[in-house]
Protein backbone atom coordinates (compact mmCIF):
# COMPACT_ATOMS: atom_id res chain seq x y z
CA UNK A 1 0.00 0.00 0.00
CA UNK A 2 1.40 3.43 -0.94
CA UNK A 3 2.08 6.13 1.63
CA UNK A 4 -0.64 8.37 0.20
CA UNK A 5 -3.18 5.54 0.44
CA UNK A 6 -2.18 4.91 4.03
CA UNK A 7 -2.91 8.54 4.86
CA UNK A 8 -6.35 8.61 3.20
CA UNK A 9 -8.97 9.37 5.89
CA UNK A 10 -11.79 6.96 6.63
CA UNK A 11 -15.27 8.41 7.00
CA UNK A 12 -16.62 8.01 10.54
CA UNK A 13 -19.97 9.82 11.08
CA UNK A 14 -19.83 11.17 14.62
CA UNK A 15 -21.95 14.18 15.50
CA UNK A 16 -22.26 14.98 11.81
CA UNK A 17 -18.45 15.32 11.35
CA UNK A 18 -15.74 13.25 9.67
CA UNK A 19 -13.04 12.06 12.05
CA UNK A 20 -9.77 10.89 10.49
CA UNK A 21 -8.68 7.34 11.24
CA UNK A 22 -4.93 7.90 11.64
CA UNK A 23 -2.03 5.53 12.28
CA UNK A 24 -1.16 5.06 15.93
CA UNK A 25 1.93 6.74 17.39
CA UNK A 26 3.53 3.33 17.87
CA UNK A 27 3.11 2.53 14.16
CA UNK A 28 4.62 5.85 13.15
CA UNK A 29 7.56 5.46 15.53
CA UNK A 30 8.51 2.15 13.89
CA UNK A 31 8.93 3.77 10.48
CA UNK A 32 12.51 4.18 9.24
CA UNK A 33 13.86 7.72 9.17
CA UNK A 34 13.43 8.15 5.43
CA UNK A 35 9.79 6.97 5.52
CA UNK A 36 9.01 9.12 8.56
CA UNK A 37 10.17 12.17 6.64
CA UNK A 38 8.01 11.10 3.69
CA UNK A 39 4.95 10.70 5.91
CA UNK A 40 5.58 14.10 7.48
CA UNK A 41 5.79 15.83 4.10
CA UNK A 42 2.65 14.06 2.85
CA UNK A 43 0.81 14.95 6.06
CA UNK A 44 1.52 18.63 5.55
CA UNK A 45 -0.41 18.50 2.25
CA UNK A 46 -3.60 16.96 3.62
CA UNK A 47 -6.75 19.01 3.15
CA UNK A 48 -8.41 17.55 6.25
CA UNK A 49 -7.23 19.87 9.04
CA UNK A 50 -7.98 17.36 11.81
CA UNK A 51 -5.94 14.58 10.24
CA UNK A 52 -3.10 16.96 9.35
CA UNK A 53 -2.93 18.30 12.90
CA UNK A 54 -3.09 14.84 14.48
CA UNK A 55 -0.27 13.42 12.35
CA UNK A 56 1.94 16.48 12.69
CA UNK A 57 1.54 16.54 16.48
CA UNK A 58 2.34 12.83 16.72
CA UNK A 59 5.61 13.24 14.80
CA UNK A 60 6.74 16.65 16.00
CA UNK A 61 8.84 15.44 18.94
CA UNK A 62 10.72 12.97 16.74
CA UNK A 63 11.40 15.54 14.05
CA UNK A 64 13.96 17.22 16.30
CA UNK A 65 16.06 14.16 15.52
CA UNK A 66 14.52 12.82 12.33
CA UNK A 67 14.34 16.22 10.64
CA UNK A 68 13.36 16.40 6.97
CA UNK A 69 16.33 17.04 4.70
CA UNK A 70 17.02 20.74 4.15
CA UNK A 71 15.86 21.84 0.74
CA UNK A 72 18.65 22.84 -1.65
CA UNK A 73 17.32 26.32 -2.40
CA UNK A 74 18.79 28.61 -5.04
CA UNK A 75 20.33 30.75 -2.29
CA UNK A 76 21.90 27.72 -0.61
CA UNK A 77 23.41 26.57 -3.91
CA UNK A 78 24.69 30.10 -4.51
CA UNK A 79 26.51 30.14 -1.14
CA UNK A 80 28.05 26.65 -1.36
CA UNK A 81 31.21 27.69 -3.29
CA UNK A 82 32.20 30.16 -0.54
CA UNK A 83 30.53 28.63 2.54
CA UNK A 84 33.86 28.19 4.34
CA UNK A 85 34.44 31.95 4.14
CA UNK A 86 31.17 32.76 5.91
CA UNK A 87 31.49 34.20 9.40
CA UNK A 88 29.73 36.35 11.97
CA UNK A 89 29.71 40.17 12.09
CA UNK A 90 33.05 41.72 11.15
CA UNK A 91 32.62 45.49 11.68
CA UNK A 92 34.74 48.12 9.96
CA UNK A 93 38.00 46.19 10.37
CA UNK A 94 37.04 43.27 8.14
CA UNK A 95 39.92 41.20 6.85
CA UNK A 96 39.95 39.81 3.34
CA UNK A 97 38.13 36.51 2.79
CA UNK A 98 35.77 37.01 5.73
CA UNK A 99 32.18 37.11 4.43
CA UNK A 100 29.68 38.05 7.15
CA UNK A 101 26.38 36.19 6.92
CA UNK A 102 24.49 39.44 7.48
CA UNK A 103 25.50 40.59 4.00
CA UNK A 104 24.00 37.57 2.21
CA UNK A 105 20.34 38.62 2.48
CA UNK A 106 20.75 42.12 0.94
CA UNK A 107 23.16 40.74 -1.66
CA UNK A 108 20.71 38.02 -2.71
CA UNK A 109 17.88 40.58 -2.80
CA UNK A 110 20.03 42.68 -5.13
CA UNK A 111 20.60 39.68 -7.42
CA UNK A 112 16.86 38.93 -7.50
CA UNK A 113 16.14 42.56 -8.30
CA UNK A 114 18.70 42.52 -11.11
CA UNK A 115 17.05 39.37 -12.49
CA UNK A 116 13.69 41.16 -12.67
CA UNK A 117 10.16 40.11 -11.68
CA UNK A 118 9.98 37.44 -14.37
CA UNK A 119 12.93 35.41 -13.04
CA UNK A 120 12.14 31.88 -11.79
CA UNK A 121 12.10 31.17 -8.05
CA UNK A 122 14.85 28.55 -8.44
CA UNK A 123 17.40 30.86 -10.02
CA UNK A 124 20.23 28.79 -11.57
CA UNK A 125 23.69 29.41 -10.14
CA UNK A 126 25.14 30.54 -13.47
CA UNK A 127 22.31 33.04 -13.92
CA UNK A 128 22.68 34.36 -10.37
CA UNK A 129 26.42 34.78 -10.93
CA UNK A 130 25.83 36.69 -14.16
CA UNK A 131 23.44 39.07 -12.39
CA UNK A 132 25.99 39.56 -9.58
CA UNK A 133 28.65 40.53 -12.11
CA UNK A 134 26.18 42.87 -13.80
CA UNK A 135 25.42 44.56 -10.46
CA UNK A 136 29.14 44.96 -9.67
CA UNK A 137 29.70 46.59 -13.06
CA UNK A 138 26.72 48.90 -12.52
CA UNK A 139 27.96 49.91 -9.06
CA UNK A 140 31.25 51.07 -10.58
CA UNK A 141 29.34 53.32 -12.98
CA UNK A 142 26.57 54.49 -10.64
CA UNK A 143 27.65 55.66 -7.14
CA UNK A 144 24.03 56.17 -6.06
CA UNK A 145 23.13 52.57 -6.92
CA UNK A 146 26.25 51.38 -5.11
CA UNK A 147 25.40 53.34 -1.95
CA UNK A 148 21.70 52.44 -1.91
CA UNK A 149 22.25 48.73 -2.52
CA UNK A 150 24.92 48.42 0.18
CA UNK A 151 22.25 49.35 2.78
CA UNK A 152 24.86 50.57 5.24
CA UNK A 153 26.93 47.36 5.13
CA UNK A 154 30.62 48.20 5.24
CA UNK A 155 32.77 46.61 2.50
CA UNK A 156 29.60 45.44 0.71
CA UNK A 157 31.11 45.70 -2.77
CA UNK A 158 34.48 44.29 -1.71
CA UNK A 159 32.60 41.27 -0.36
CA UNK A 160 30.55 41.06 -3.57
CA UNK A 161 33.83 41.03 -5.51
CA UNK A 162 35.23 38.20 -3.39
CA UNK A 163 32.05 36.18 -3.91
CA UNK A 164 32.34 36.79 -7.66
CA UNK A 165 35.93 35.52 -7.53
CA UNK A 166 34.94 32.46 -5.49
CA UNK A 167 32.32 31.56 -8.09
CA UNK A 168 34.88 31.99 -10.86
CA UNK A 169 37.32 29.51 -9.25
CA UNK A 170 34.59 27.09 -8.15
CA UNK A 171 35.45 24.45 -10.76
CA UNK A 172 39.18 24.60 -10.01
CA UNK A 173 38.52 24.25 -6.26
CA UNK A 174 36.16 21.33 -6.89
CA UNK A 175 38.76 19.58 -9.03
CA UNK A 176 41.41 19.81 -6.32
CA UNK A 177 39.05 18.68 -3.56
CA UNK A 178 38.10 15.59 -5.55
CA UNK A 179 41.76 14.71 -6.17
CA UNK A 180 42.65 15.21 -2.50
CA UNK A 181 39.62 13.19 -1.37
CA UNK A 182 40.89 10.21 -3.38
CA UNK A 183 44.40 10.45 -1.90
CA UNK A 184 45.52 9.06 1.48
CA UNK A 185 45.12 11.48 4.38
CA UNK A 186 47.73 14.26 4.26
CA UNK A 187 49.56 12.50 1.41
CA UNK A 188 48.69 14.26 -1.86
CA UNK A 189 49.43 12.12 -4.89
CA UNK A 190 51.77 13.12 -7.69
CA UNK A 191 48.73 13.73 -9.89
CA UNK A 192 47.18 16.01 -7.25
CA UNK A 193 50.43 17.99 -6.88
CA UNK A 194 50.81 18.35 -10.65
CA UNK A 195 47.21 19.53 -11.05
CA UNK A 196 47.71 21.95 -8.15
CA UNK A 197 50.66 23.59 -9.93
CA UNK A 198 48.85 23.65 -13.28
CA UNK A 199 45.73 25.29 -11.84
CA UNK A 200 47.77 27.94 -10.01
CA UNK A 201 49.67 28.80 -13.20
CA UNK A 202 46.44 28.96 -15.21
CA UNK A 203 44.64 31.19 -12.71
CA UNK A 204 47.68 33.43 -12.26
CA UNK A 205 47.70 34.08 -16.02
CA UNK A 206 44.13 35.41 -15.69
CA UNK A 207 44.19 37.33 -12.40
CA UNK A 208 46.36 36.98 -9.30
CA UNK A 209 43.29 37.52 -7.11
CA UNK A 210 41.87 34.25 -8.46
CA UNK A 211 44.95 32.46 -7.13
CA UNK A 212 44.38 34.08 -3.74
CA UNK A 213 40.78 32.85 -3.57
CA UNK A 214 41.64 29.42 -4.98
CA UNK A 215 44.25 28.81 -2.27
CA UNK A 216 42.26 30.37 0.56
CA UNK A 217 39.14 28.32 -0.27
CA UNK A 218 41.24 25.14 -0.22
CA UNK A 219 43.11 26.05 2.96
CA UNK A 220 39.90 26.98 4.80
CA UNK A 221 38.25 23.66 3.93
CA UNK A 222 38.92 21.37 6.94
CA UNK A 223 39.48 18.20 4.89
CA UNK A 224 42.12 19.74 2.62
CA UNK A 225 43.97 22.22 4.87
CA UNK A 226 47.00 20.09 5.71
CA UNK A 227 47.45 18.68 2.20
CA UNK A 228 47.23 22.11 0.59
CA UNK A 229 49.72 23.64 3.04
CA UNK A 230 52.11 20.77 2.35
CA UNK A 231 51.85 21.24 -1.43
CA UNK A 232 52.11 25.01 -1.10
CA UNK A 233 55.25 24.77 1.02
CA UNK A 234 56.81 22.28 -1.39
CA UNK A 235 55.98 24.45 -4.40
CA UNK A 236 57.40 27.64 -2.89
CA UNK A 237 60.61 25.87 -1.85
CA UNK A 238 61.18 24.12 -5.18
CA UNK A 239 60.20 26.94 -7.54
CA UNK A 240 61.19 30.35 -6.24
CA UNK A 241 58.71 32.97 -7.43
CA UNK A 242 56.13 30.42 -8.61
CA UNK A 243 53.61 32.17 -6.36
CA UNK A 244 53.61 35.91 -5.75
CA UNK A 245 54.70 36.99 -2.28
CA UNK A 246 51.47 38.97 -1.87
CA UNK A 247 49.46 35.81 -2.55
CA UNK A 248 51.40 33.85 0.04
CA UNK A 249 50.89 36.70 2.49
CA UNK A 250 47.12 36.61 1.84
CA UNK A 251 46.84 32.83 2.17
CA UNK A 252 48.91 32.57 5.34
CA UNK A 253 47.14 35.58 6.83
CA UNK A 254 43.78 33.88 6.26
CA UNK A 255 44.99 30.54 7.62
CA UNK A 256 46.53 32.14 10.71
CA UNK A 257 43.36 34.11 11.42
CA UNK A 258 41.26 30.97 11.05
CA UNK A 259 43.43 29.02 13.47
CA UNK A 260 43.45 31.87 15.98
CA UNK A 261 39.64 32.00 15.94
CA UNK A 262 39.44 28.26 16.57
CA UNK A 263 41.90 28.48 19.43
CA UNK A 264 40.01 31.39 21.01
CA UNK A 265 36.66 29.59 20.66
CA UNK A 266 38.00 26.39 22.24
CA UNK A 267 37.74 27.73 25.80
CA UNK A 268 34.55 29.75 25.51
CA UNK A 269 32.72 27.84 28.28
CA UNK A 270 32.37 28.77 31.94
CA UNK A 271 35.29 28.01 34.28
CA UNK A 272 35.07 24.50 35.65
CA UNK A 273 32.66 23.32 32.96
CA UNK A 274 34.91 23.28 29.88
CA UNK A 275 35.31 19.97 28.04
CA UNK A 276 39.09 19.72 27.97
CA UNK A 277 39.05 17.08 25.26
CA UNK A 278 37.08 19.42 23.00
CA UNK A 279 39.73 22.05 23.67
CA UNK A 280 42.44 19.65 22.53
CA UNK A 281 40.36 18.66 19.49
CA UNK A 282 40.54 22.33 18.42
CA UNK A 283 44.08 23.21 19.51
CA UNK A 284 45.93 20.08 18.34
CA UNK A 285 45.13 20.65 14.62
CA UNK A 286 45.93 24.35 15.08
CA UNK A 287 49.38 23.47 16.42
CA UNK A 288 49.96 20.99 13.57
CA UNK A 289 48.88 23.56 11.00
CA UNK A 290 51.10 26.14 12.65
CA UNK A 291 54.11 23.87 12.14
CA UNK A 292 53.17 23.46 8.46
CA UNK A 293 52.68 27.20 8.05
CA UNK A 294 56.09 27.89 9.56
CA UNK A 295 57.66 25.35 7.24
CA UNK A 296 55.83 26.71 4.20
CA UNK A 297 56.65 30.34 4.97
CA UNK A 298 60.27 29.26 5.55
CA UNK A 299 61.27 32.69 6.86
CA UNK A 300 60.82 34.38 3.47
CA UNK A 301 57.84 36.48 4.52
CA UNK A 302 58.78 38.81 7.40
CA UNK A 303 55.22 40.06 8.00
CA UNK A 304 53.77 36.57 8.28
CA UNK A 305 56.77 35.29 10.19
CA UNK A 306 55.91 37.83 12.86
CA UNK A 307 52.26 36.77 12.75
CA UNK A 308 53.27 33.13 13.02
CA UNK A 309 55.31 33.94 16.12
CA UNK A 310 52.32 35.76 17.58
CA UNK A 311 50.08 32.80 16.76
CA UNK A 312 52.53 30.41 18.42
CA UNK A 313 52.60 32.69 21.45
CA UNK A 314 48.80 32.80 21.39
CA UNK A 315 48.56 29.01 21.31
CA UNK A 316 51.00 28.82 24.21
CA UNK A 317 48.80 31.21 26.16
CA UNK A 318 45.70 29.13 25.38
CA UNK A 319 47.47 26.02 26.64
CA UNK A 320 49.38 27.40 29.61
CA UNK A 321 46.96 30.00 30.94
CA UNK A 322 43.57 28.73 29.81
CA UNK A 323 43.90 24.93 29.43
CA UNK A 324 46.09 24.39 32.48
CA UNK A 325 44.00 26.96 34.35
CA UNK A 326 40.92 24.87 33.65
CA UNK A 327 42.76 21.73 34.81
CA UNK A 328 43.56 23.54 38.04
CA UNK A 329 39.92 24.61 38.45
CA UNK A 330 38.61 21.09 37.92
CA UNK A 331 41.23 19.78 40.36
CA UNK A 332 39.98 22.21 43.03
CA UNK A 333 36.43 21.05 42.37
CA UNK A 334 37.57 17.47 42.89
CA UNK A 335 39.36 18.24 46.14
CA UNK A 336 36.18 19.89 47.45
CA UNK A 337 34.23 16.79 46.41
CA UNK A 338 36.72 14.63 48.34
CA UNK A 339 36.20 16.78 51.42
CA UNK A 340 32.44 16.12 51.21
CA UNK A 341 32.88 12.36 51.13
CA UNK A 342 32.85 12.16 54.90
CA UNK A 343 29.76 14.40 55.07
CA UNK A 344 27.38 13.50 52.25
CA UNK A 345 29.32 11.34 49.75
CA UNK A 346 30.22 13.04 46.46
CA UNK A 347 28.59 11.60 43.38
CA UNK A 348 30.49 9.24 41.03
CA UNK A 349 29.90 11.82 38.26
CA UNK A 350 32.06 14.34 40.14
CA UNK A 351 34.89 11.82 40.32
CA UNK A 352 34.52 11.03 36.63
CA UNK A 353 35.08 14.71 35.77
CA UNK A 354 38.49 14.54 37.46
CA UNK A 355 39.34 11.29 35.68
CA UNK A 356 38.51 12.89 32.33
CA UNK A 357 40.55 15.97 33.24
CA UNK A 358 43.59 13.82 34.00
CA UNK A 359 43.06 11.93 30.75
CA UNK A 360 43.07 15.24 28.87
CA UNK A 361 46.17 16.40 30.75
CA UNK A 362 47.94 13.17 29.82
CA UNK A 363 46.87 13.57 26.20
CA UNK A 364 48.19 17.14 26.10
CA UNK A 365 51.77 16.23 27.02
CA UNK A 366 52.98 15.86 23.41
CA UNK A 367 51.18 19.05 22.42
CA UNK A 368 52.95 21.05 25.16
CA UNK A 369 56.26 19.65 24.00
CA UNK A 370 55.42 20.56 20.38
CA UNK A 371 54.87 24.23 21.26
CA UNK A 372 57.94 24.29 23.52
CA UNK A 373 56.18 24.40 26.89
CA UNK A 374 56.80 20.96 28.28
CA UNK A 375 58.09 22.65 31.44
CA UNK A 376 54.67 24.19 32.13
CA UNK A 377 53.03 20.77 31.73
CA UNK A 378 55.39 19.18 34.27
CA UNK A 379 54.81 22.01 36.76
CA UNK A 380 51.03 21.60 36.45
CA UNK A 381 51.23 17.84 36.98
CA UNK A 382 53.28 18.38 40.12
CA UNK A 383 50.83 21.04 41.36
CA UNK A 384 47.88 18.67 40.80
CA UNK A 385 49.68 15.82 42.57
CA UNK A 386 50.59 18.02 45.53
CA UNK A 387 47.08 19.47 45.91
CA UNK A 388 45.37 16.10 45.68
CA UNK A 389 47.90 14.48 48.00
CA UNK A 390 47.22 17.06 50.72
CA UNK A 391 43.47 16.52 50.38
CA UNK A 392 43.80 12.73 50.45
CA UNK A 393 45.84 12.90 53.65
CA UNK A 394 43.25 15.19 55.23
CA UNK A 395 40.46 12.90 54.04
CA UNK A 396 42.12 9.85 55.55
CA UNK A 397 42.55 11.66 58.86
CA UNK A 398 38.93 12.88 58.98
CA UNK A 399 37.39 9.60 57.87
CA UNK A 400 39.48 7.47 60.23
CA UNK A 401 37.25 8.66 63.09
CA UNK A 402 34.00 8.23 61.13
CA UNK A 403 31.69 5.26 60.76
CA UNK A 404 32.16 2.23 58.51
CA UNK A 405 30.06 3.67 55.65
CA UNK A 406 32.03 6.94 55.61
CA UNK A 407 35.29 5.00 55.75
CA UNK A 408 34.24 2.90 52.77
CA UNK A 409 33.24 6.01 50.76
CA UNK A 410 36.50 7.76 51.65
CA UNK A 411 38.60 4.73 50.70
CA UNK A 412 36.80 4.44 47.37
CA UNK A 413 37.52 8.13 46.81
CA UNK A 414 41.22 7.60 47.54
CA UNK A 415 41.46 4.66 45.14
CA UNK A 416 39.55 6.32 42.25
CA UNK A 417 41.55 9.54 42.65
CA UNK A 418 44.88 7.76 42.55
CA UNK A 419 43.78 5.71 39.55
CA UNK A 420 43.01 9.00 37.78
CA UNK A 421 46.41 10.44 38.76
CA UNK A 422 48.19 7.36 37.41
CA UNK A 423 47.53 8.80 33.93
CA UNK A 424 49.99 11.64 34.57
CA UNK A 425 52.08 10.59 37.58
CA UNK A 426 54.50 7.74 38.12
CA UNK A 427 52.90 4.95 40.15
CA UNK A 428 55.87 4.98 42.52
CA UNK A 429 54.90 8.49 43.69
CA UNK A 430 51.30 7.44 44.33
CA UNK A 431 51.87 4.12 46.05
CA UNK A 432 52.68 5.65 49.47
CA UNK A 433 49.38 7.57 49.37
CA UNK A 434 47.48 4.39 48.56
CA UNK A 435 49.15 2.44 51.34
CA UNK A 436 48.55 5.30 53.79
CA UNK A 437 44.89 5.58 52.80
CA UNK A 438 44.25 1.88 53.11
CA UNK A 439 46.08 1.66 56.43
CA UNK A 440 43.85 4.41 57.85
CA UNK A 441 40.56 3.40 56.25
CA UNK A 442 40.77 -0.27 55.29
CA UNK A 443 39.03 -2.88 57.37
CA UNK A 444 41.63 -4.24 59.80
CA UNK A 445 39.65 -7.36 60.69
CA UNK A 446 38.87 -8.55 57.16
CA UNK A 447 41.81 -10.91 56.75
CA UNK A 448 45.16 -10.44 55.11
CA UNK A 449 46.10 -6.75 54.80
CA UNK A 450 47.93 -7.16 51.50
CA UNK A 451 45.09 -9.13 49.85
CA UNK A 452 42.65 -6.40 50.78
CA UNK A 453 45.12 -3.74 49.68
CA UNK A 454 45.61 -5.30 46.23
CA UNK A 455 41.86 -5.62 45.79
CA UNK A 456 41.39 -1.94 46.48
CA UNK A 457 44.32 -1.00 44.27
CA UNK A 458 42.56 -2.78 41.39
CA UNK A 459 39.20 -1.23 42.15
CA UNK A 460 37.65 -4.48 43.48
CA UNK A 461 35.00 -4.43 46.16
CA UNK A 462 34.69 -7.13 48.81
CA UNK A 463 32.01 -9.76 48.38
Amino acid sequence: MSSSAALRPAACPISGRLIAAVPSAAMLRKLPASRLREVYLLSDRLVDRTMRSTLMDAMRSWLRVERPARRATALRRFCEPFEHLLCGPVGRQRKAFRIPRTVITPLWAMIRQQAGPECPEELPLATAHAHLQSAIARAKRDPRFASTTASGHHHFWDIAGEIDGALQVRDAVGTMRRLLADAPADQPTRDASATFCTLIASLAAEDRRKVDLFLVLLVRHPSSTRSVLMMLGQLTRQTHGAIAADTLEAVYDSAIGDLQEKADAALAGADGAVDLHEVLDAVEPAAQHLALLKEAADGRLPHNSARLRRLESGLQDVLVKRFLGEVETQTRQHTRALHRLVIDDASPAEREVFTLAMRALSRSRTLFQTVGRGDAWKCQVEAVRAAVSRELEALSGDAAQAGAIQKRAALDGVVSTLHALEQVCASSTLLPLLVSGYSALGSQDSGDFFIGFIRHMNGDRPN
